[in-house]
């Protein structure tokens, strides 16, 4: 019985964890033309990145005549997760597909995944050594060594600020805070009242549970306990400890608290406008950044805790050969030309700024020259050294809404800290037991 119940939640949380919604279009199918292979690869990158995929895509369409990749959007990483589980029941899954890092273990162990060991072994030009080792924690999984799924749109947090306003403030334009306590003291120098009015926030970034795994990381929390069981920041204290920080800023007034919808947005607009001086985001907004900010714009590690340590969650999306695909040796020749080729993922991380991830990207002199001209790169690199992920699980995804509802709680509607992570603790251990 207890075995069946394993079996009975895995293909639940790979079918139905996130719900069903309709599939964008078919896939997994060789529908090619002109005698060409078709390749469905799925991806979530929309906007400008979406443009980017597409003209890598294209290239690739170019370079040969045997395979015919078609790239097809498919929403946001929820979204994109839920339409693959979707697809997968119905038969109906791509060859390729995007997958947010945190999302990768249920398809892992419901063995949906293609090992790319064997391919990499057969084709010479590549192996799992090569791939930065900071990015590859969500590429095995339970001791196997199968390679399930490879960094693709990587990235990091990073500390931004406004060089310009710290010099205005008398503050170090070349260093960024190191502590939490320096962006309490640098926020409140850098924050500007006229009238009773505030006009210049001194930080702002999303209400997000990603920049709450950092600071729990700092303090030597996890954001998911060693045994599985409950988060890894209640019973220590941590949890705590952060939010704390969190509110010290926002009622000491320095801290613009972005709103539970469209907070990322809101935050980052603000931070281009010159309202708030100090922004913790994504690496792969450093280019977007330095072409809007009319400001000197400052980049540095994520300030940490007091008496803590620098820790840095990974985030961002893996790449995966689906195991239910229906031409995987014309899918395996799109990934690797993607992974070995310049105008392959190398132009994308270049264009996109998100993470190098091999090391043959990060001795090419397209990068090194990137690194040159503008070091808030090599900063956003070399930040994976402190690199952390604790919160591989098969039931990652409803965790992490419950973690991102009690930060909003908190941070938007001044909920009691204690009373709301006591209900998160408690919430944790029911939504961990199902794999049990």
């Amino acid at each position: 019985m207890k075995m069946m119940k394993k079996i009975t939640s895995l293909l639940l949380a790979v079918v139905m964890v996130f719900g069903l919604v309709a599939c964008g279009g078919e896939a997994g199918t060789d529908t090619g033309t002109g005698g060409k292979t078709t390749v469905q690869f799925w991806h979530c990158m929309g906007s400008n990145n979406g443009d980017r995929i597409q003209q890598m895509v294209d290239r690739f369409n170019a370079s040969q005549d045997e395979i015919e990749v078609v790239a097809t959007y498919q929403g946001s990483y929820e979204e994109g997760n839920a339409k693959l589980q979707t697809a997968i029941a119905g038969g109906t899954a791509p060859d390729i597909a995007q997958i947010e890092r945190g999302f990768v273990e249920p398809y892992a162990k419901a063995e949906r995944l293609e090992d790319l060991r064997p391919y990499m072994e057969q084709s010479g030009t590549i192996s799992p050594d090569d791939f930065v080792e900071g990015l590859m924690g969500y590429s095995y999984y339970d001791g196997s060594d199968k390679l399930v799924s490879i960094p693709f749109s990587r990235s990091t947090p990073i500390f931004y600020y406004n060089k310009d306003a710290f010099r205005e403030a008398g503050l170090d334009a070349e260093k960024g805070p190191e502590t939490w306590d320096d962006v309490i003291e640098y926020a409140k120098k850098l924050t500007k009242v006229e009238n009773g009015k505030t006009v210049r926030y001194g930080i702002t970034f999303p209400v997000a549970t990603w920049y709450f795994k950092a600071n729990v990381a700092q303090l030597g929390g996890r954001t998911i306990n060693e045994d599985r069981t409950a988060v890894g920041f209640y019973e220590n204290g941590v949890g705590k400890q952060v939010l704390e920080y969190w509110t010290e800023l926002r009622d000491s007034g320095v801290y613009m608290v972005p709103p539970t919808k469209d907070g990322p947005i809101t935050a980052r607009q603000a931070f281009i406008n010159g309202e708030a001086c100090m922004f913790q985001e994504s690496t792969s907004l450093i280019g977007k950044l330095s072409e809007s900010c009319e400001f000197e714009l400052g980049a540095a590690y994520l300030p940490y805790a007091p008496g803590g340590k620098p820790a840095m969650p990974t985030g961002g999306a893996n790449i995966a050969m689906m195991a239910d695909g229906a031409n995987k040796e014309a899918a395996w020749k799109f990934l690797e030309w993607m992974l070995t080729d310049e105008e392959g993922c190398l132009q994308f991380e270049l264009e996109s700024g998100y993470l190098p991830f091999t090391k043959q990207m990060i001795e090419s002199d397209a990068i090194q020259t990137l690194w040159e001209e503008n070091p808030m790169y090599r900063i956003a690199y070399d930040q994976l050294q402190y690199a952390v992920d604790t919160e591989q699980h098969l039931y990652w995804a409803e965790l992490k809404s419950e973690i991102l509802a009690a930060e909003q709680a908190v941070m938007n509607d001044n909920a009691d800290i204690q009373e709301t992570l006591d209900k998160l603790y408690k919430r944790s251990q029911e939504i961990l037991s199902q794999e049990q």
